[in-house]
């Protein structure tokens, strides 16, 4: 068996020699799947766009549990809204229980929002729910909420107070929307 016998049989020839490394097929390739994927990231910034979170109202104080037994100073807002992680779709649900004081008032029933705007919610998917108050006056207002099992004799899975201190009123805007775009009741 000769030198060339060998190399041939092992197949040891270059790869260069076979094809081009870079012919104009994979690099159409390789350019159309860049281009699909920042297609893919602009769509998907977009639809994240079109719900538009509570927070952008500036006259809208939104908290979250990180507020849970804390004094929260309200100022130069017309709307507080109390926003926590949830799972109705499992018969679990926050419930207001109670409101002391007469600087907040109740708007609604609490809503919900999924945490991703871009697909359907599905049953067990997580979501934020609401909780939305009309600032009344100047002084102090206590709010309980309880985390409830479907089950009414349960012990709550989990609470939420806080003391909320207005200190000015502002006008309230012209909508009596809620917090959220897409509102969906937790009870």
């Amino acid at each position: 068996m000769t030198y060339t016998n060998v190399r041939k049989s092992l197949n040891l020839m270059p790869l260069a020699m076979k094809r081009p490394l870079l012919s104009w097929k994979y690099l159409l390739l390789v350019a159309g799947l860049i281009v699909a994927a920042c297609i893919a990231v602009v769509i998907i910034a977009a639809l994240a766009l079109l719900q538009r979170p509570p927070e952008a109202n500036p006259k809208m104080l939104v908290v979250g549990s990180e507020a849970s037994g804390k004094v929260i100073v309200v100022s130069g807002r017309d709307t507080v809204s109390i926003k926590l992680l949830g799972n109705a779709s499992t018969g679990y649900h926050w419930e207001l229980v109670s409101v002391t004081g007469d600087s907040l008032e109740a708007l609604a029933e609490s809503h919900a929002d999924p945490l991703s705007p871009i697909r359907e919610p599905r049953p067990g998917d997580a979501e934020y729910g609401y909780c939305d108050f009309r600032v009344r006056a100047v002084g102090q207002t206590r709010i309980l909420l309880e985390y409830r099992a479907p089950n009414p004799g349960q012990a709550p899975a989990e609470t939420f107070s806080a003391t909320f201190d207005v200190r000015d009123t502002v006008p309230p805007t012209t909508s009596s929307a809620p917090a959220t775009t897409r509102g969906l009741p937790l009870n």
